[in-house]
């Protein structure tokens, strides 16, 4: 059964009726712990069993645009931090003598971008351009809003009906080329929510495959004047 609507969900098999940017926002919400800024471990593990492990910061003040990742493994990248304002990406590494700007897909780790891993709101960097229900799922095609740091043009979300749990995603160029898909694989009830601890992101050109964990969840996050550039510059994020 497949029912299209033009950037509206005007129903459900459960009868809700929520517009296809309040479903959005139901998919976000498996990706924060809490309403304020918090902090969390992103690891990513290759396809060759290699590690790596971010510690994410999220600013408290403007959580949806501003975040920091401090690489802790593996051990000669434990000096590397990307700190994210709004749409712009910044890198910087011990030795350097500023913060250098990055793209959101120019740093990889596995097959996970900057971005990906600065990242957790959908619907801070994409519209919703039409609502597929097929059966017991809903197919969200978002497009990147501009100048909103988004990593890919255009997105295919699969979303749960019962509960609204993101279960795939492709990943596109403006051409409508799938770059990466993502499976959605893990949850778990953490402090009274459910949260997203585990997926896995699929490269659809080389095939090669990164598992991504999420843990260590906390209710803290870095000072907001560590959000700056030149915070950075000067050291004062450690």
């Amino acid at each position: 059964m497949l029912c299209i609507f033009n950037g509206l969900l005007a129903g459900n098999a459960q009868g809700t009726g929520l517009e296809g940017t309040a479903i959005l926002a139901r998919v976000d919400a498996y990706r924060e712990f809490v309403d304020a800024g918090f902090s969390f471990d992103f690891t990513v593990i290759d396809g060759k069993g290699a590690r790596s492990v971010m510690r994410v910061y999220l600013d408290g003040n403007n959580r949806n645009n501003n975040s920091i990742a401090k690489y802790l493994e593996p051990r000669r990248y434990n000096r590397r931090i990307v700190l994210t304002l709004g749409n712009s990406f910044y890198m910087y590494d011990h030795g350097m003598l500023a913060p250098i700007r990055i793209t959101p897909r120019e740093m990889l780790f596995g097959q996970a971008a900057a971005g990906d891993i600065t990242r957790i709101s959908f619907s801070f960097s994409y519209s919703v351009e039409q609502v597929e229900l097929i059966d017991e799922q809903i197919l969200l095609h978002l497009k990147a809003i501009p100048d909103r740091g988004a990593t890919y043009d255009l997105i295919d979300l699969a979303v749960s009906v019962a509960g609204y749990r993101p279960l795939r995603a492709e990943c596109k160029g403006a051409s409508g080329t799938v770059m990466k898909s993502i499976e959605y694989t893990g949850f778990k009830r953490i402090d009274g929510r459910d949260l997203l601890t585990a997926f896995t992101i699929t490269d659809s050109i080389t095939k090669n495959m990164s598992v991504i964990e999420l843990g260590n969840f906390r209710a803290d996050t870095l000072p907001p004047s560590s959000f700056f550039v030149e915070a950075l510059k000067n050291g004062l994020v450690q």
